[in-house]
């Protein structure tokens, strides 16, 4: 994968997108990075299916999961149980439903990054269900 040009592809995405402050709020370097690991993410999800990034359907995927990266980017905000200022102190945070390491690929993609990417699946002729 080309960052450069799949960065270049990522601003014109974002140029009208309704997150497009979020994605434009973040460095080069930090888009950059969230585009790799999204790709990454992508790839993982389409199970060893080749990935051609040049195709609308996966780089869309790819923007949307960068985006997904970028706005849940500490890990633990969308587990935050509780938290109590009082005396200073006591933060607590739901268990993940599953450890990073052995999650179904499905549950780390945002939904529209799964959709763009089964789209891509089904444009190859494969389908498969998760489940």
């Amino acid at each position: 994968m080309d960052i450069e040009k799949i960065s270049t592809a990522a601003g014109e995405y974002f140029e009208y997108h309704p997150n497009s402050s979020v994605w434009n709020g973040k460095s080069e370097k930090q888009q950059q990075s969230a585009l790799k690991i999204a790709a990454l993410d992508i790839e993982n999800y389409l199970g060893g299916l080749k990935t051609d990034f040049t195709d609308p359907s996966l780089q869309n995927a790819v923007f949307e999961q960068a985006l997904w990266i970028i706005i849940h980017e500490n890990g633990y905000a969308d587990n935050l149980a509780a938290e109590s200022i009082d005396n200073i102190g006591s933060v607590s945070y739901r268990e993940r439903s599953a450890a990073p390491g052995n999650a179904d690929p499905s549950l780390l993609l945002s939904p529209r990054a799964r959709t763009m990417a089964d789209a891509y699946r089904r444009q190859c002729g494969i389908t498969f269900y998760r489940g």
